[in-house]
């Protein structure tokens, strides 16, 4: 049977990896919350790099002079940001503190090159960057006690980051619905068909019948009006997962249909590959016909704007597509495995 592999054998491994390439391992402990640093790792680099810097420090702060140190990198970082903290150093009262050695261009230089060893990379896991949560971060990189890598590290087919508060919980709410249809049967001596394949076959014919359609949407219009409607600040949008290109296309016609009989100002949008062809109508149908949006504005820029806020889906922007304002999914399809995990966490986002 093979491995379920967890989060922390992720770690593991990477752990591993980085601390035989000359990485040190440092505890979370050893993080400084309040300035965002390992404060003993920028102490230590700028002692052993730079002692006639430090020095300087010493004769103008005496027994203070690494809380000055830090004080003055982490005011620094604020004002300019970590990568040029890392580029160009800092000055304070007459010292020139450097946070880094580049790798130098040739050898000319074995000074240059010594200090340039002297890099420190360290390695955090389970890292609680904040005194005001118990949020933690899997991994993080630091360099010379400055942080410039964050990891979390996420398996698609578990659930930790809904308890770490990065993603929402989709089946907290998720609710089913039940059908019931009766097929009447018209011929003397029906034959026998392979009963997975004849019930999808079936359930395809009766979900396409117009009295379906209608009936759905109209479920579906008055939930999204009832419950979606003003959340996120009234901007709340909805998908709707059909089984197949034509009933994306039908439930899109009917969508549009109700929604100008009940003189919603806002429309729906379709979405699909290619063209559709009701035999039934005898018409060809286009996601651009369709639509009929202006030049240039694609669908995940119009669901933005408060023109549209119900999208009709088959298989298009069921992966890829993050649309924090989009609150509620309407699922008229069997979802299974990996594509149900991935057509359901278009839900998962969180709006800051």
């Amino acid at each position: 049977m093979p491995k379920n592999y967890l989060e922390q054998d992720f770690e593991d491994h990477i752990e591993e990896h980085l601390l035989n390439s000359g990485y040190h391992k440092c505890l979370p402990e050893n993080y400084d919350c309040s300035a965002c640093l390992l404060t003993s790792g920028v102490l230590k680099f700028v002692q052993d790099t730079q002692p006639k810097e430090y020095k300087k420090l010493e004769l103008q702060y005496g027994s203070e002079a690494p809380e000055k140190l830090i004080y003055r990198l982490n005011k620094e970082i604020s004002l300019r940001g970590t990568l040029d903290i890392l580029r160009k150093g800092i000055s304070d009262r007459g010292a020139n503190v450097k946070l880094a050695y580049f790798k130098p261009s040739s050898g000319m230089n074995p000074k240059h090159a010594e200090l340039y060893m002297q890099n420190r990379f360290s390695v955090v896991r389970q890292l609680k960057y904040s005194a005001s949560n118990e949020k933690s971060l899997d991994m993080v990189i630091f360099l010379n006690g400055l942080p410039i890598i964050t990891m979390e590290l996420k398996n698609s087919l578990t659930g930790q980051t809904v308890e770490e508060g990065f993603i929402l919980d989709v089946l907290e709410n998720y609710t089913t619905l039940k059908r019931y249809f009766k097929l009447k049967k018209k011929y003397e001596g029906d034959k026998e068909y392979e009963k997975k394949k004849a019930v999808h076959l079936l359930t395809s014919y009766v979900d396409l019948q117009p009295h379906a359609i209608e009936k759905k949407t109209t479920l579906m219009l008055d939930h999204f009006l009832e419950h979606t409607v003003d959340t996120i600040q009234r901007r709340g949008r909805a998908m709707v997962v059909t089984r197949s290109r034509l009933h994306t296309v039908r439930y899109f016609l009917e969508f549009k249909k109700q929604m100008e009989e009940r003189g919603i100002t806002y429309k729906p949008l379709v979405a699909f590959s290619g063209e559709v062809e009701d035999l039934d109508a005898s018409v060809e149908y286009t996601e651009t016909g369709l639509n009929q949006l202006p030049p240039k504005v694609s669908i995940p820029d119009a669901c933005k704007t408060p023109d549209y806020r119900i999208l009709i889906v088959a298989e298009k922007f069921q992966t890829g597509f993050d649309e924090p304002m989009l609150h509620t999914m309407y699922v008229d399809r069997k979802l299974e495995g990996v594509h149900a995990v991935q057509t359901l966490s278009r839900l998962n986002r969180t709006m800051s």
